[in-house]
């Protein structure tokens, strides 16, 4: 599984991969789709962003919304396409916008909890320098 969450296409005849790494597609290309659309100011799909990045960076490990690399490849796929609009949002979206188990915070976007977003990305991307060194990618 580890491969197709890398991008590389099952082996044909393992239909269980095969479906996983389809369903992860279309994951990936419906967040794409959402965070141009609010982007763009086409639709207000803020929450989703929100949701996006708790669900990846803030604790819980809820593997109904993707097994966690696939949760950090979505939050950076926001991050890339609507950041800067969600940087500046302070929506608090009452209730839905609370925070994951490692954020103690107020609810929706504010600059405490991008700070924290930050520091968890890049113990991420410490951890993965260190495991593309040891060989183990």
């Amino acid at each position: 599984m580890q491969a197709v969450l890398a991008g590389k296409r099952p082996d044909p005849s393992d239909t269980d991969l095969v479906a996983r790494y389809k369903d992860s597609e279309r994951w990936i290309d419906l967040n794409h789709f959402l965070a141009r659309l609010y982007a763009g100011s086409v639709w207000d799909f803020g929450l989703y962003g929100l949701w996006s990045m708790r669900a990846a960076l803030e604790g819980g490990g809820d593997d109904s919304l993707g097994p966690e690399p696939l949760r950090i490849e979505i939050a950076a796929i926001w991050i890339a396409i609507a950041g800067e609009l969600m940087f500046k949002s302070r929506e608090k979206y009452g209730g839905a916008g609370k925070g994951g188990p490692l954020w103690s915070g107020a609810e929706g976007y504010s600059p405490e909890r991008w700070t924290f977003w930050k520091e968890i990305f890049e113990k991420l991307d410490q951890q993965l320098k260190v495991a593309d060194w040891a060989g183990i990618l």
